[in-house]
């Protein structure tokens, strides 16, 4: 993206997955090697040599500045992503773009914006190129999701056609300990009913800074360990998962069946 802009006569604005990236939103996959720009009115200019240019209208208040670069706002970024991003990569973008409060990678914080922002520009901007998607993907996101992984999964397990679990449920333990899961899943099943936790293990979980606290790796796989046993004393069954299973749908489905979760009977979504 700088090199680009070493080449470009004016000064460039940075858009869809490349404004992400000014952004610190996250995608599911790789980061494109296209730089993607906003013609914003400029004629002549052809989509080649690793920069796609889009030609969609830019008023000028949809246009920011991050680290001395020019970048579309928020809100048009991630009406951006939505509409061109498959479902899952969305979801995560999303998910993470609507949080109360994010930090930008030069590390100052952001506020999120709200769903029904999204949903009431979406509408406002009329009938437009990949807007169902995008309906779609904003009204799944949910702001509580801890991680990629976590947004990636509860993707994955929509389109499995499973029911959607409960978020970040608080378990308070005699001893004054408090935990906090993924996922819950408590699923009548006849004359019996399923009591479920779901859990995305990623690495960073073990290794980053910023989840370890002080800790040693070795601490924080002990810890992980003790409120894994925490959760299954009450009365919970447990699953856990990484990120090669999360990435493969019938791996996680797999894995949930084995678990006992059943899905939703007539529900089996594709996206």
């Amino acid at each position: 993206m700088r090199a680009v802009e070493a080449t470009r006569k004016s000064q460039p604005v940075y858009s869809y997955e490349s404004a992400a990236v000014l952004w610190g939103l996250p995608i599911v996959g790789r980061w494109p090697d296209e730089v993607h720009l906003m013609a914003a009115g400029k004629t002549g200019v052809h989509s080649k040599n690793g920069v796609t240019w889009h030609h969609d209208r830019l008023p000028d208040e949809h246009v920011v500045e991050i680290e001395g670069m020019l970048v579309t706002g928020l809100l048009r970024t991630l009406i951006d992503v939505a509409r061109t991003a498959g479902f899952l990569s969305a979801v995560a973008t999303l998910d993470y773009g609507t949080k109360p409060k994010f930090i930008l990678p030069n590390g100052m914080a952001a506020l999120g914006i709200d769903r029904d922002i999204l949903l009431d520009r979406l509408d406002s901007d009329g009938p437009t190129r990949g807007a169902r998607a995008a309906r779609i993907a904003i009204v799944f996101c949910d702001s509580r999701s801890g991680s990629v992984g976590e947004s990636l999964s509860r993707g994955q397990i929509h389109l499995c056609g499973f029911p959607p679990p409960e978020l970040k449920v608080s378990f308070v333990h005699e001893d004054g300990q408090e935990d906090f899961t993924d996922f819950r899943w408590v699923q009548k099943q006849g004359n019996r009913t399923l009591r479920l936790l779901g859990e995305f293990d990623g690495k960073v979980k073990y290794t980053r800074d910023a989840f370890m606290n002080g800790r040693t790796s070795e601490e924080a796989v002990w810890s992980e360990k003790l409120r894994g046993d925490r959760l299954r004393g009450t009365g919970h069954g447990m699953a856990r998962w990484i990120w090669a299973v999360a990435l493969r749908r019938e791996s996680l489905k797999r894995l949930l069946l084995a678990a006992g979760l059943r899905p939703e009977p007539g529900k089996c979504p594709n996206r």
